[in-house]
Parts: structure tokens; C-alpha cells; sequence
């Protein structure tokens, strides 16, 4: 709080009232620190543009087996959202890189 500006608020009859609050955060279960977030500049890609032209093309394709297109991934491309390129976590599993060569 920025108790020089709460001061003169208050002086000039101009603050309801001035109080401390004193905020709840969630907090992590390993560590008990708080878990804040803050807002960051995130780059998108507007899959809302093109999902009706993906859930078409997804149609064409011969899954095997079947349910794979009409299931979960079909349901997933029909209600498709804008997707957030720039998430600051870690998901999904590691791409292994194998490489070979001959010597």
C-alpha cells in the first residue's frame, strides 16, 4: 500500500476508506510458496480461422482405426480453439533425436 497517497486521499476527503488487505494466493503443495501469475506477451495462432477447413480435411482421411478421427482427436478439431505458442511450461513427452552414423 502506498501509504504516503492513502494519507493525502484521506486528508482531502477523497477515500472512502484505507485499510490493508492482505490478499490469499494458492500456494504450492510441495514448497508452500505462492503461486503468482503475472501477465506475458504471448504469441497465438487463430485456429478458429481454419478449424472448419482441418475438421474437412480430417473427414478425408482413412483412420485406422476409425474412431481415431471420429473420436477424441474429430471432437478435439471441431471445437478447436486458438492455440497459445508462447505457454511458459513444460508439457507432453520428449521428441527423442536418434541419429546415425557411420564412421
Amino acid at each position: 500500500m502506498d501509504v504516503e497517497l492513502a494519507i493525502k486521499l484521506k486528508e482531502e476527503n477523497k477515500a472512502f476508506k484505507v485499510e490493508k488487505y492482505k490478499h490469499s494466493y494458492p500456494h504450492c503443495w510441495r514448497t508452500d510458496k505462492p503461486i503468482l501469475y503475472y501477465p506475458l506477451d504471448s504469441w497465438f495462432i487463430k485456429v478458429t480461422d481454419i478449424k472448419g477447413r482441418m475438421h474437412e480435411l480430417n473427414t478425408g482421411i482413412n483412420w485406422k482405426p476409425k474412431a481415431t478421427g471420429t473420436g477424441r482427436f474429430g471432437n478435439w478439431l471441431a471445437n478447436a480453439n486458438d492455440w497459445n505458442l508462447s505457454r511458459s511450461r513444460y508439457w507432453g513427452n520428449s521428441v527423442t533425436n536418434l541419429e546415425n552414423r557411420r564412421w
